[in-house]
């Protein structure tokens, strides 16, 4: 009886080990969705684009400030690395507005992120609570934007050009 229980405690561990093996080995990314709704003005004439970001899985999603991509050009505009904006998986979607770039080219907006799985969640709580533990890498997931036609003064003009409709669709 005895014998059965060591092996039944071992095979226990080695599913679990395993377990533990595999979800270390594939991290999974919570998913973040990005999704132009409209354009406008601010008050000084500066175009603006209006986009929304709303997490679609089960687990807080930290996101860094947008980047604007230009399409065939090396090099991005603003945003960054620091995770300031951390939205809920199920609040409402966080509204971001972008400058939009003075270019003849195609853009879009990028942004980082990271799930908070619950190591980072442990390691926070143990912060508030004046404990240090060993820091870990995260890994920065990206999503993107649709690519974004380039506006002239002319088509800024258009009646519909505010309302996001198909002359935006590349």
């Amino acid at each position: 009886m005895k014998r059965w229980r060591v092996m039944f405690i071992v095979i226990l561990g080695l599913i679990a080990a395993l377990l533990f093996a595999n979800s270390r080995s594939k991290p999974r990314a919570e998913k973040l969705s990005v999704r132009f709704v409209a354009m406008t003005n601010d008050l000084a004439g500066t175009r603006i684009a209006i986009f929304t970001l709303r997490t679609t899985g089960l687990a807080w999603v930290c996101v860094a400030d947008p980047m604007i991509e230009l399409r065939n050009q090396p090099f991005t505009i603003g945003g960054g690395y620091f995770l300031r904006t951390q939205l809920s998986p199920v609040g409402q979607p966080k509204t971001v507005q972008v400058v939009m770039p003075m270019t003849h080219s195609e853009w879009r907006v990028a942004f980082h992120y990271n799930s908070k799985d619950l190591r980072q969640r442990v390691r926070e709580l143990a912060a508030l609570l004046g404990i240090q533990m060993r820091s870990h890498s995260i890994t920065l997931s990206t999503v993107h934007s649709d690519w974004m036609a380039p506006t002239s003064q002319i088509d800024w003009l258009r009646s519909d050009s505010w309302l996001g409709s198909d002359w935006m669709k590349p």
